[in-house]
C-alpha cells in the first residue's frame, strides 16, 4: 500500500566488481537481454538494453545491474529500458577521475550527448538515484521527467554532498520521489527533504517496503511508475 503526496562530497570507495548477467536472447521482444559498449569519455561502458516502447534510462545502486529483477521484466513491457552499469561495475572500464557521484553525474551528461539521449526519462536507484538529482542540479535538459527511489546526496555520511540540497531548486522537470518506509539505509525522512527540495515534485512513500521498494513491493511500485510515466 503507498501513500502519496503531492505537490562536503564524499568520495566513493572502490567500486565493486559484481558479476554480471549474460545477455540472452529470449523468444519476444520484450524479454530479450542485449548487451553492447559503448565508448564514452575514453570508457567502455558496458549497457543492457530490453524491452518495447518509448525509450527509459535506468541507473542502478551499489549492487549493480538490475537486468534479472523482476520489476525489470514488467517495465521492458511498456518501454525500451537502457540499463547501462556504471564506470566500475561489472564489465565497464574504470577511469582515476571518476570518484563522487558527481563525477558519474558529469559521465552521464556525457553519454546521454554522445547517444542522442537528451531528453528522455529516467529511473534512478539509490546511488543512481543520486546521479539524477547531480545531473538535474546542472541541467535542465537532461530529462524529461525524473523518478527517484531512494536517492543519497542529502543524508551525511551517504555519498553526502553539501551543495546539492541548494542546487535542486533550480529543478524544473516533473520529478517523482520514491521511498520505503521501512528503509533502513536512508531514514524515510529524507524523503521530506529531496520532496521540499525539489519544486513540484511528487512523493511517494511504499508501506512494507525498505530501500528498494521495487524488490520488495514490486506491484506497487509498477504502479507508481505507470502513473508518473503516463502523465503529461
Amino acid at each position: 500500500m503507498a501513500t502519496q503526496t503531492f505537490q562536503s562530497r564524499v568520495a566513493l570507495p572502490d567500486f565493486r566488481v559484481m558479476r554480471q548477467p549474460r545477455a540472452r536472447n529470449s523468444a519476444g521482444g520484450a524479454g530479450r537481454i542485449e548487451e553492447e559498449f559503448k565508448k564514452i569519455a575514453g570508457i567502455d561502458l558496458q549497457v543492457f538494453k530490453m524491452g518495447v516502447g518509448s525509450p527509459l534510462l535506468l541507473l542502478h545502486g551499489l549492487p549493480g545491474s538490475m537486468v534479472k529483477d523482476r520489476f525489470i521484466r514488467e517495465l521492458a513491457r511498456r518501454f525500451t529500458l537502457y540499463m547501462p552499469t556504471h564506470p566500475g561495475f561489472g564489465k565497464s572500464g574504470r577511469v582515476n577521475w571518476i570518484g563522487s557521484p558527481g563525477d558519474l553525474a558529469a559521465f552521464y551528461t556525457w553519454y546521454l550527448e554522445a547517444e542522442g539521449m537528451e531528453g528522455i526519462p529516467v529511473i534512478g536507484f539509490s546511488l543512481g538515484g543520486q546521479i539524477v538529482a547531480e545531473v538535474l542540479a546542472i541541467t535542465g535538459q537532461a530529462f524529461s521527467k525524473a523518478m527517484l527511489v531512494g536517492p543519497g546526496g542529502l543524508a551525511p555520511l551517504y555519498f553526502h554532498n553539501p551543495k546539492l540540497l541548494e542546487m535542486l531548486s533550480r529543478v524544473r522537470i516533473p520529478t517523482q520521489i520514491v521511498w520505503g518506509a521501512n528503509d533502513a539505509t536512508l531514514l524515510v525522512r529524507m524523503s521530506q527533504i529531496y520532496h521540499q527540495a525539489i519544486p513540484g515534485s511528487g512523493l511517494t512513500i511504499i508501506e512494507e517496503a525498505g530501500h528498494n521498494p521495487q524488490k520488495d513491493q514490486p506491484e506497487e511500485f509498477l504502479k507508481v511508475a505507470a502513473d508518473f510515466f503516463s502523465t503529461p
